[in-house]
């Protein structure tokens, strides 16, 4: 009985550890998605890497005094 225990909780810990991961990547890819098509999740008073350049690549906004 003991090892069923060991191996269900092994199983369970493995599940749960996909599961993050698989989380983890989809919000990497969703970041991912959103940066390189100019989609930004803020108000219109804020600043994002997204949004902190013009449509030419230039710098409009810098990290740590506008954002």
């Amino acid at each position: 009985m003991g090892n069923s225990k060991q191996w269900q909780d092994n199983s369970d810990g493995w599940v749960k550890a996909m599961h993050e991961s698989s989380a983890k990547k989809s919000a990497k890819r969703q970041e991912h998605y959103n940066r390189t098509h100019g989609i930004c999740d803020h108000g219109d008073l804020e600043w994002c890497d997204v949004c902190a350049y013009d449509v030419n690549g230039e710098q409009v906004a810098h990290k740590g005094i506008d954002y």
